[in-house]
């Protein structure tokens, strides 16, 4: 077992080490309940930060690594405060640890030396910094050791900054050092997604059990929140070369993070089965019926492609069990605020909405005609918008043209097809996860004009 390093002589280790194995005496239950995020890439994502604010928002902004020279290695923190921020009445600043382990004691004055760095930064944009959170993946075993260094943490922390600390589920079972952590911080956050009796079997959430939890995590005295999953993920089991398509001798699964429901929704030769798990979240499955090419992936008959993806039911259930905790749960923090470009995150908007039991207001599909400037043509590029992402029906429309085109150039895999000389069908797929699509680029001897119709 790894044991930390700390160079404060004999006797005060001793002292560190003496109270470890006590509780702090129970806090006052919250009276407040807060809606937090947590922000793990903020990079270029000004555009989704406009309309949406948060209680309080936990951003990564620091990574802590060990350090290999000549000598021994060493322990670093680095980072910044990033420039573009979601609005949020307080912020803590997250530290992640992506090595395994437990860092040592030099770990801890690095640590607040960063602190202080932020906290100067913090002031200076007028945002207020309520603390940090460790995102450390302790080793159950190693939880008496964590403790120690939360300890030396605490104790190098500037005045006013309060420690947080994620946790995994399995710390909580009986026979573990856990309340020595617990006491050790001033708030600690359980995951209840990616844990072992979730991860590949269809679902990311792991439902909260009040009945079983609340006694769990409340027995400390000691303010928390519940970490709740928003994102999704796609999972591939490709079926060997040359065997047939019935099911049996399928490879290992991989999770693919580039892949996303679009694209395979719009692909030709796929079987849809859509579904809902215990916790709520949307499985889709989808099973190859040919041999097919999706991107740069070719894949055989019976390749199967599985995606499971939160909804705003799942949300507005976790949310509601995690208030069944009572006692001293202070709220909850969703995982993740979606990354430019993704697609398979909630958009925040979505999930707040379904916090407070309203329906997210979706704007009338329309169609958007861009002049692409040829010289000797009339050409257009058509792109269909406000589609409804999660529509469980496939959703088609007609183009009608003012004018007859000379001929339409569909995008890879459009969902728009030539149906005469002046019109266009087009058919939205289920679950296509996106709420627009580029159609393709038309072209006319004439100006003419594009009219978007829902088919009866």
């Amino acid at each position: 077992m790894l044991r930390v390093v700390v160079k404060v002589g004999l006797a005060g280790l001793l002292l560190v080490a003496a109270g470890c194995g006590s509780v702090a005496p129970a806090e006052k239950a919250p009276q407040k309940w807060q809606v937090g995020y947590w922000l793990w890439d903020h990079y270029g994502s000004r555009g989704s930060f406009e309309k949406t604010a948060v209680d309080v928002l936990y951003f990564h902004a620091v990574r802590l690594a060990r350090i290999h020279y000549a000598g021994p290695a060493t322990w670093s923190a680095f980072g910044s405060w990033p420039d573009d921020l979601p609005r949020a009445n307080e912020y803590w600043v997250v530290f992640r640890a992506e090595e395994g382990g437990i860092p040592d004691g030099s770990a801890a004055k690095q640590l607040a030396r960063e602190v202080a760095d932020l906290q100067k930064e913090a002031s200076k944009r007028g945002a207020r910094l309520s603390g940090i959170q460790l995102d450390i993946d302790s080793p159950t075993s190693q939880l008496h050791d964590y403790a120690l260094f939360l300890r030396l943490v605490k104790n190098e922390l500037p005045k006013g900054v309060a420690l947080s600390i994620t946790g995994l589920l399995d710390w909580f079972r009986p026979g573990t050092a856990v309340a020595e952590v617990v006491a050790a911080v001033d708030e600690f956050v359980p995951q209840f997604y990616d844990t072992e009796h979730s991860l590949g079997h269809g679902k990311i959430s792991t439902q909260i059990q009040a009945a079983k939890r609340g006694p769990q995590f409340n027995r400390f005295g000691k303010r928390y929140k519940i970490g709740i999953s928003t994102f999704g993920r796609a999972q591939i089991q490709e079926h060997p070369r040359n065997t047939r398509s019935n099911g049996v001798g399928l490879r290992a699964s991989w999770i693919s993070p580039d892949l996303a429901p679009r694209d395979i929704a719009l692909a030709p030769g796929f079987e849809l089965e859509a579904s809902t798990n215990p916790a709520g979240e949307r499985l889709l499955r989808y099973k190859a019926t040919q041999k097919t090419q999706v991107g740069y992936q070719n894949w055989e008959r019976g390749t199967q492609v599985e995606f499971v993806l939160a909804t705003p039911e799942s949300v507005r259930d976790s949310v509601a069990r995690a208030r069944q905790l009572g006692g001293h749960c202070a709220g909850v923090i969703f995982f993740r605020w979606p990354t430019p470009g993704e697609t398979m995150a909630l958009p925040p908007e979505v999930v707040l909405a379904a916090v407070e039991g309203k329906p997210v207001a979706r704007a009338a599909a329309e169609l958007r005609v861009k002049d692409h400037k040829c010289a000797a043509v009339q050409c257009v590029d058509l792109t269909v918008s406000g589609i409804d992402p999660w529509s469980a029906t496939a959703v088609r429309y007609h183009v009608e043209i003012s004018a007859e085109i000379d001929y339409f150039m569909p995008v890879t895999n459009s969902p728009a097809r030539m149906v005469g000389p002046a019109a266009l069908e087009v058919t939205i797929p289920p679950y296509v996860g996106v709420s627009q699509l580029r159609l393709g680029r038309a072209v006319a001897g004439v100006a003419a004009t594009y009219t978007l119709k829902e088919a009866k």
